[in-house]
């Protein structure tokens, strides 16, 4: 806040710019300035989110979603659906995990471009695996009351590990703001899908301002920039690119959206495009024809820890309807199958919950020592 006298100091301060629709640019507010840093655990990271907001911008960001709702409070829950809505809407193939647990370690996600989760205190899941990178513009975040706790470390916390780890642009709190005053996850993701930049997007989706949480990244980096298809066109977006043509074409026909796409995975054998209509019919609750599409598409990948991923949709869909036996058995089954990969780890992380290991055997009871008994006490002639 420039020029503007007879702020207090202490506490929050509503924020003019919150749920705006309009750049700041575009938008009245003469001592209003939007803040985002560059920051990260290390000066190379900094120097390498710059770079790769640039070049991703040139493109347009492409891959998968990734969102982690953990069911803990219904208004933080229900941002993460919308986010995962307008994916879908967007023609942006989803994978949303609803379990009370957050995804397990070394969880194979793999292009994945954007991630939404909450809630653990430090990074966890997929992003333990040394080998997990972002695709690069990656836009990250996960909620937590102290998500950028600090920002030097790159396994403590969420904002600092999230860079380190290949994203562009992230936000955090640097301590407890109460869920209501920190950024609204669904508003944000709507505006940057509208073709906001970052910094715009990021001070539209919370309502107060001298608060607990921080922007990092490019400020000026729009990664949805050419979401209408323009743009420098790379052969690993291909597939990303015609699921949003498909999306934007048969808008209000989703079945035969569906059944363009299937045409089109079928000739080129793609399992992208395999997957993504799995992941369209799940988010519609027709799971029988997604399981087909899951086993369709694992066909069709190439690496072994995507036709893993393809086996955590199927087992996410056992384990949904409560066939407990069904998700283990098969968990167990592909622990034989995928045992040498670190993706395989994964696996073991759900079987803990869903057949957790009997407790380890109780040490011997010893028997406490005889005590000598006191003497009589002599009585009283």
């Amino acid at each position: 806040m420039f020029g503007a006298e007879g702020l207090p100091l202490v506490g929050p301060l509503p924020n003019k710019f919150h749920q705006s629709e309009k750049s700041i640019a575009d938008s009245d507010f003469p001592f209003l300035v939007l803040t985002a840093r560059i920051d990260a655990p290390t000066y190379t990271t900094c120097e390498r989110m710059i770079r790769d907001a640039v070049d991703a911008e040139k493109s347009g960001l492409w891959g998968i979603a990734y969102v982690d709702i953990a069911n803990k409070i219904p208004q933080g829950d229900q941002w993460l659906e919308t986010v995962a809505k307008e994916n879908l809407r967007a023609g942006i193939p989803t994978v949303v995990d609803r379990f009370n647990d957050t995804l397990p370690k070394n969880y194979p996600m793999s292009d994945a471009a954007l991630y939404y989760g909450w809630y653990d205190w430090s990074v966890s899941g997929p992003f333990l695996n040394p080998r997990f990178r972002f695709r690069k513009g990656a836009v990250a975040m996960h909620l937590h009351s102290f998500s950028a706790e600090q920002l030097t470390s790159a396994d403590k916390n969420w904002s600092g590990p999230l860079l380190e780890r290949g994203a562009a642009v992230t936000i955090g709190n640097v301590y407890e703001p109460y869920l209501q005053m920190t950024h609204d996850f669904g508003m944000l993701h709507q505006r940057l899908l509208a073709g906001h930049c970052w910094v715009d997007a990021c001070w539209m989706a919370i309502p107060v301002a001298s608060w607990q949480a921080v922007v990092l990244g490019d400020p000026l980096y729009q990664p949805f920039k050419h979401l209408d298809g323009t743009g420098e066109r790379l052969p690993q977006d291909n597939d990303f690119r015609a699921l949003r043509i498909a999306a934007l074409r048969w808008a209000d026909d989703p079945a035969e959206r569906r059944k363009q796409l299937d045409m089109a995975a079928v000739r080129t054998k793609s399992g992208i495009l395999a997957e993504a209509v799995g992941l369209d019919l799940l988010q519609h609750g027709l799971t029988e024809d997604a399981a087909v599409h899951f086993l369709t598409a694992k066909g069709y990948h190439g690496r072994t820890e995507d036709k893993l991923r393809m086996d955590f949709h199927l087992l996410a869909i056992d384990r949904a309807a409560n066939r407990k036996d069904l998700a283990v058995r098969a968990l167990r089954d592909a622990q034989l199958r995928y045992g040498a990969i670190p993706e395989a780890e994964a696996l073991k992380g759900w079987l803990d919950i869903l057949a957790p290991p009997p407790p380890p055997p109780a040490a011997p009871t010893q028997v406490p020592p005889t005590k000598t008994p006191a003497p009589p006490v002599p009585k009283k002639p």
